[in-house]
């Protein structure tokens, strides 16, 4: 289990010595999915929260018959459903690989345990929630408030990897456009 990404991005948020590290990493485990696997599908709640150690998934819901694109995540994002375990859950939310993934996986419960017992994972937390609630947020406002032109530049200069890697008509789902105009905009340059 290749653990040094993981190690870079904890530290970008709290201090983590490697003995704390080599007992927190013990509570991962790694699973692979294949190009097109679910990682969460139909709503079906995954008790885990994961790292994307290599690839990009998906985060969509889907509304009779159409699919809208709420994130992706890409090598280096932590993901998992933000809401607790026993609130409703949505059934039309899927988190899918859109090429082979590797995830580091640790259950929910486990790391509410080891929140109680260190003020540095719970810093983490509270910064990898609310980082990924921003996220969110400054989505909407993009799709209420920017062309189409200006989602696409944002896109581009925020998550260049997202542009080179997702087949153009998921980046156009994410976009709130469709693939004609997505087409434009890239000739426009």
């Amino acid at each position: 289990m290749q653990l040094d990404l993981i190690k870079k991005e904890l530290r970008k948020v709290i201090h983590l010595d490697d003995e704390m590290f080599q007992d927190f990493s013990k509570l991962f485990r790694t699973i692979r999915l294949e190009k097109g696997e679910f990682w969460i599908k139909n709503g079906r709640r995954s008790n885990y929260i994961g790292f994307v150690n290599g690839g990009i998934l998906r985060q969509y819901v889907q509304q009779e018959g159409e699919e809208f694109i709420q994130n992706f995540f890409v090598t280096g994002d932590f993901m998992g459903l933000f809401s607790r375990p026993n609130k409703q859950r949505n059934e039309s939310l899927r988190i899918q690989a859109i090429e082979v993934c590797e995830l580091l996986v640790m259950p929910y419960e486990r790391l509410q345990c080891l929140i109680g017992f260190s003020k540095n994972l719970e810093q983490f937390s509270n910064h990898w929630q609310t980082e990924k609630y921003t996220e969110l947020d400054q989505m909407y406002v993009r799709l209420l408030a920017q062309t189409p032109e200006q989602r696409y530049r944002w896109l581009l200069s925020h998550k260049p990897e997202i542009i080179n890697q997702v087949p153009q008509y998921y980046i156009a789902q994410y976009l709130g456009i469709k693939p004609e105009t997505l087409s434009r905009i890239k000739k426009r340059g």
